[in-house]
This record gives structure tokens, sequence and C-alpha cells, in this order.
């Protein structure tokens, strides 16, 4: 859920589409929890990691009542005694992250050049945590149950290594490749020790090399972003919705053929009657 920060301040008075609470962000502290990062060179000392459950407190009817699902801004701020107002949801195309930017940064090439790399790489980022979250979050039923049985049946560092890996792609993802583990610009520095920061680390491996080669991952999704972005005193926190992979064409060509006897006996039908 970001470097969570609880803060007290007034909200900027602009109407948003939809008001979500994160009453369920699970958890909150764990043995190994907070976690250590360094993020682009600064270590943060405070970071919890966490599957959140969204429940609606107004706006727009069409949104679910509630979804689980996790953070895409590192830098973000959630407080679970606050609510959020966010935009109409926002599809993958064309995003880059909050705070920060995501993909790995470009170190070769012109400035051009590697402003160029890095659209590629924030397309691929979220691409490659899309699929992690899609793949191993609570609506797929992998969070289930805990690594070592000390937390009750509530997988909480199944749900920690999520948060954990999904960070890791969108910040360490190239295009045209996998996303690297703990190396590059967001590193766990602490929180994977022990028995239990072992099985985490493992965990985070199993998620992040499972990501299939970026050219065979598509998947299609929204963003709910906060609106105003600044909230209760600071960022807010862009969040998965409605991620769905995207059929491959040759399961759309499928589909289309066995419609097919059934459009054509319906034709037959139609012109029969007709005359």
């Amino acid at each position: 859920m970001g470097v969570l920060l609880i803060c007290v301040g007034a909200s900027e008075a602009r109407a948003a589409y939809v008001y979500y609470s994160a009453t369920g962000i699970l958890p909150v502290t764990t043995a190994n929890s907070p976690f250590t990062v360094k993020m682009d060179g600064t270590s943060y000392g405070e970071v919890y990691a966490a599957t959140m459950v969204m429940t609606k407190t107004g706006g727009a009817v069409s949104m679910p009542a509630s979804f689980d699902t996790d953070c895409v801004d590192f830098l973000g701020n959630v407080d679970p005694l606050v609510t959020y107002g966010y935009g109409n949801p926002l599809g993958f195309a064309n995003q880059g992250g909050l705070d920060p930017s995501w993909g790995a940064n470009p170190t070769t090439g012109t400035a051009q050049q590697r402003a160029a790399q890095k659209t590629l790489n924030e397309a691929a980022a979220i691409q490659a945590a899309a699929y992690i979250f899609y793949t191993f979050g609570l609506h797929a039923g992998y969070l289930t149950a805990p690594v070592n049985g000390t937390h009750g049946t509530t997988g909480i560092e199944e749900q920690e290594a999520l948060q954990l890996a999904i960070w890791d792609a969108l910040y360490d993802t190239t295009a045209g490749s996998r996303p690297l583990y703990n190396s590059g610009r967001y590193v766990i520095t602490g929180g994977l020790t022990g028995t239990t920061g072992t099985a985490i680390s493992s965990l985070i491996q199993t998620m992040i090399n499972s990501v299939p080669h970026p050219d065979n991952v598509s998947y299609t999704g929204y963003l709910l972003s906060p609106s105003p972005t600044f909230q209760d005193g600071a960022t807010g926190q862009e969040v998965f919705y409605n991620v769905t992979p995207v059929p491959e064409p040759t399961t759309i060509i499928t589909g289309g053929l066995m419609l097919m006897p059934f459009c054509a006996s319906t034709l037959r039908f139609l012109r029969k009657k007709r005359a």
C-alpha cells in the first residue's frame, strides 16, 4: 500500500467520480513488517505491504460496492481511516505512474531516445504488474493460507509478497525483458530475513519469475486514480481495478468459428420464415 503515512488535514474541495475507503487493508504489522526499501537511491523505513479491500462510500452507482486491489504507486498514501475520491477509471494506455514513474530508467542514448525508451518501459511495467496481480491476487484464490502458519489463515505473508512483487515489476521492468528481482531502482533492504522473511522472498521471486516474456503478456484493465491527486495532506494512491487478460488471437478465432453454425442456422431460419 506504499509508504503508509497517517495524515490529518483537509482535502482539496473537488467532486470525485466515486469514493472508496480501504477498510480491508491487510495487514498493518506482522513479524516482518514494516519493510525497508531503497527506491531510486533513497531509503524508506516504514513500508507496509498489503492487499486491500476497497469499500464504496458514495459516488457512481455503476462502480462495485467493494473489490480487492493492490497499489501501483510506491510513494502514494493510503490511510484506512480516510475516504478517498477517485476519478473515472483509466485504462492502462498512456499511463506512467503517479509517484514515482513506472519502468526501469534508461541510462544510454540521447535524451530523446531515453524518453522514448522510458515510455516503452512504463507500458511493459504495468503489464507485468497486472499479470502478477491477476494471477496471484485475492480474487484468484491464491491468498488463502500463510507461509508458516503463525498468522492464522489470512495469507498475510502472501499478501505482503504480492504487493512487494507488484512494486518490483513496476519499477524494474524494461520493455522486451522480464522484471528484475530486487535489483535496480527498487530494492528491499529489510524484512526478508529469518524463516518468514526468507519465505516471503521466495514467494516474490516465484511471482516475478512467473511473468511470461513481455511479448506474451497482454492485460486490459483500469486504474482508479485519486481525484484530486493530493488528498488528506499527501499524494493519493492509484489502485488496480477490473484487470483481465486479453484473449489470444487464436482464442478469438476459435470462438468465432464456434458461433458460425449457430449464426448460419439462424440465417437459414429467418430466410425460410420470410419465404
